[in-house]
């Protein structure tokens, strides 16, 4: 194979290109192609790396989206669960002795822990903003009623903790919860991931 430049090519004049013989085995795209067509190709070829990027970069986003919100779901299901064991004159804030009602009670302490676990993950970012304000609503709103604050009072330090824990381990149980409540008595918004 022999290139050769000039008038006669088909690319064009001053074009370089290739001439084929019978014996050439072997062509490459570059001997072929005008100069302006390979850095055509170049640019298409970096724009497109560029796409690829932004869709890769979109699609994680989009998964850890989808991750968090069924995240965030299992603790909307635990809260239905758990809800359920709530007679539902305590839902509706009439005044019931809640300290007579052993299941609800019980009921009481598991929402209480939901309460510290969203709070908690709320606080170390791993629930969103939009999703967090929703849970602030429902927490703020269930402390208002008399049936919650009565279970809150029962129940917030009636959990023993060992004496000899370390500097890893909580003193004490609710430690998030007693600061969200101080915020529902105080008329607050409340956001742990902003203390």
């Amino acid at each position: 194979m022999r290139a050769r430049t000039g008038v006669g090519s088909s690319f064009g004049p001053g074009v370089r290109c290739a001439t084929l013989t019978r014996s050439s085995t072997h062509l490459t795209l570059y001997a072929r192609l005008p100069v302006i067509a390979i850095e055509v190709i170049s640019s298409v070829a970096n724009v497109a790396a560029a796409v690829g990027v932004v869709v890769v970069i979109w699609q994680l986003r989009l998964t850890r989206q989808q991750l968090r919100a069924g995240f965030e779901r299992t603790f909307v299901d635990k809260y239905e669960r758990i809800i359920g064991h709530v007679p539902l004159g305590m839902i509706l804030g009439e005044d019931i002795d809640v300290e007579q009602d052993a299941e609800a009670l019980r009921a009481f302490f598991d929402y209480f822990e939901l309460c510290e676990e969203e709070l908690y993950y709320r606080a170390v970012g791993k629930v969103s903003t939009r999703t967090w304000r929703e849970w602030w609503e429902g927490i703020a709103l269930h402390f208002r009623r008399p049936a919650f604050r009565q279970a809150w009072e029962a129940l917030k330090d009636r959990v023993v903790v060992s004496s000899a824990a370390s500097a890893t381990v909580r003193v004490e149980q609710f430690t998030l919860l007693r600061s969200a409540v101080r915020a529902v008595e105080d008329g607050r918004a409340h956001d742990p991931r902003h203390r």
